[in-house]
């Protein structure tokens, strides 16, 4: 059962899978999730480095390619097909580590593996896709036998090396962790200090899509940008950085650009540790990390947070993760995230979690409530398998009791039986040992009395 008290609320979803190692990335494509880190087992079968999971159902995807190291980072083709993946292994294989592929490679989601091997010979920590071109980022020096420092980019119509070359300097642990790109210009964040052969750009640049020349902008952080996120003129940057513009204005771990000016916007969220993870959907960015407090210390928030891109307002979204979060990724009603967790909002999770999303308006008319009176919501998912959601609310300080029955009247679940002050909550129905067919849940609450039909479908 999950249960929880709403303003924004964060309420925990049914995805819950074991995962014995860290997870360092997420993408979503249509229904189903990649998911990158250092596990060698889930729900103890053996899956190294990646799997696949179905959004709907939550279930674990057959797709098992193996990796002999860590993968830091996956892209997916528009179309679905093809998955690419990087990080810091140099062998892979469906169900062993039989083949050759230094830092990077291409799967089929069939879980073949593509004939394509640019070698790097090093490790590759961003990967992202703008319209025909996959950006590549990392701490190689040369790819597919061409000299291509730290950064690269390939045609997906041939798969061939194009001649974009931003030529970030060479030298021990320079790396281009992040990459983002809008219109014709390519954000990359990282550790470097020089790029097209000899231009100071401190940790942040960018660059002209068509050849990798460097802008004039010049952010000048005063360490490591990790993480990037782009949304209208907004840029968003996380990182270890606690000043820009050289070290004359504060910025910690968090700031925001203006793309059109390239100004610096007043915006800041005022962390107090490290960012590793930034996703923007519409005016909110999430954000994950190592930190523990906002505001300047004024507010608590557990490794994740989320911010108003405008003015960055803390909104009450505030999940409470108990380890580090280094991965987001959104669908329309959902946001899942990824980290060395074990725990989200107290709920036993491991690695991933997976939440509603409390700024998505598109939800079920049934489940929007009046503040001033009973209401039972209908449930979320219906049908469901395996389990489904129902949201009530309570006007008044009352007795709670929720409860299932099964079509013949008899009591199959006992959901809620306490008193309960006046709000908006959540409770999660897990019907795993349930037969399928109709079943009620009745809502009893002072003299409120309601009852709603459900379909669970196996």
């Amino acid at each position: 059962m999950c249960l929880t008290f709403s303003g924004w609320a964060q309420t925990v979803n049914s995805f819950n899978h074991t995962f014995n190692g860290p997870v360092r990335c997420l993408a979503i494509s249509g229904n189903t999730m990649y998911v990158g880190g250092g596990a060698n087992t889930i729900d103890s079968i053996s899956h190294y480095g990646i799997a696949a999971f179905d959004l709907t159902t939550h279930a674990l995807l057959s797709f098992n390619a193996w990796f002999n190291d860590y993968v830091d980072c996956i892209a997916v083709s528009s179309t679905g097909d093809t998955i690419f993946v990087g990080g810091e292994f140099s062998h892979t294989g469906n169900g062993a580590f039989s083949t050759p592929r230094n830092g990077l490679a291409a799967y089929h989601k069939n879980g073949t593996l593509l004939d394509w091997n640019p070698d790097p010979g090093s490790y590759i920590f961003s990967l992202v896709i703008k319209d025909t071109i996959l950006y590549v980022g990392g701490n190689f020096s040369t790819i597919s036998g061409t000299s291509r420092n730290r950064l690269a980019a390939y045609s997906l119509t041939d798969m061939s090396l194009t001649a974009w070359n931003p030529n970030v300097n060479n030298g021990t642990n320079i790396q281009a962790i992040a990459v983002s790109v809008t219109g014709d210009t390519v954000y990359a964040g990282g550790i470097f200090f020089e790029v097209n052969g000899g231009t100071a750009r401190n940790y942040l640049a960018s660059f002209n899509s068509s050849d990798g020349t460097v802008t004039a902008w010049d952010p000048n952080l005063n360490n490591i940008a990790s993480a990037l996120a782009l949304s209208g003129n907004t840029l968003i940057v996380g990182g270890s950085f606690n000043a820009v513009a050289g070290g004359n204005t504060s910025r910690n771990y968090l700031a925001s650009y203006n793309t059109s000016t390239g100004t610096l916007n007043s915006w800041n969220p005022n962390l107090n540790q490290i960012v590793y993870a930034l996703t923007i959907k519409g005016s909110i960015v999430y954000v994950g990390g190592n930190f523990t407090t906002v505001a300047g210390g004024v507010t608590t928030r557990n490794h994740l947070a989320a911010f108003d891109t405008a003015s960055s307002t803390t909104t009450n979204w505030n999940p409470n993760a108990n380890d580090l979060t280094r991965a987001i990724a959104t669908t329309s009603t959902e946001i899942y995230v990824g980290g060395s967790f074990s725990t989200v909002s107290g709920i036993g999770r491991l690695s991933v979690a997976g939440m509603d999303d409390p700024n998505n308006p598109v939800l079920p008319v049934e489940e929007i409530f009046s503040l001033n009176k009973f209401s039972l919501g209908q449930n979320y998912p219906n049908p469901f398998n395996p389990s489904t959601r129902i949201k009530y609310q309570v006007s008044s300080i009352s007795q709670v009791i929720l409860k299932v029955y099964d079509v013949l009247g008899n009591e199959v679940a006992t959901l809620v039986e306490e008193e309960q002050p006046s709000g908006s909550y959540e409770v999660e129905f897990d019907a795993s040992g349930f037969a399928s067919g109709l079943y009620l849940y009745r809502l009893q609450a002072g003299n409120f009395i309601e009852t709603k039909k459900m379909i669970l479908l196996k």
